[in-house]
């Protein structure tokens, strides 16, 4: 009769420890990349899914993608124009780039909370594993091939979540750009 060493149900507790600290890691770049999102009005779904307060339009702080307040009041002044749909050039641009950034932000947005729904799923199933005491090689082997499952689950979806945070992120870099672009020929129209 084999007797399964317990060592093993040690190792994936382990386990299971160093992919929370993983996913916490990973919960704190995604929150950042979402509030950021938010804060530029990019992320629309944001306030319902994630329960973030959208932040206040009317603040006193400035937006950080243009360096000087000459700049930054152009943005504000095109801002107000797609608000009135006055129908000039760069507000038009910078609407279009808007639209087209937000859609594409919102679409891998709702992907990433799936794999965040979907690693946490795994993460409780794997908590619960690692908890199970076996008696047998039999139980034993079950057990780490359920765990494999899980960790593989848990290693797809962080790929998913990781590709989705960076199309985040590069289409909010983008959107600075463009916008940037946009402003820079609104000043070159209104001198």
């Amino acid at each position: 009769k084999t007797v399964f060493d317990p060592t093993k149900n040690a190792d994936a507790a382990l386990q299971v420890e160093e992919l929370m600290r993983q996913i916490q890691v990973l919960r704190g770049q995604y929150d950042s990349i979402t509030k950021g999102l938010a804060g530029l009005g990019l992320l629309t779904n944001v306030a319902q899914l994630a329960g973030f307060e959208l932040p206040n339009g009317f603040s006193a702080e400035p937006t950080n993608i243009f360096n000087t307040p000459r700049e930054q009041n152009a943005y504000n002044e095109l801002q107000r124009q797609i608000a009135t749909d006055t129908g000039v050039y760069a507000s038009k641009e910078l609407g279009k780039i808007q639209n087209l950034t937000a859609a594409r932000v919102n679409t891998a947005y709702v992907e990433a909370e799936v794999a965040w729904t979907q690693i946490n799923c795994s993460f409780e199933n794997l908590k619960s594993l690692a908890a199970v005491n076996t008696n047998t090689l039999k139980q034993s082997k079950d057990l780490a091939n359920a765990l494999a499952v899980e960790n593989s689950m848990i290693v797809a979806n962080q790929a998913k979540l990781k590709a989705n945070m960076l199309m985040m992120q590069s289409s909010m870099e983008s959107y600075k750009v463009a916008s940037h672009q946009a402003v820079q020929k609104f000043l070159g129209s209104v001198k």
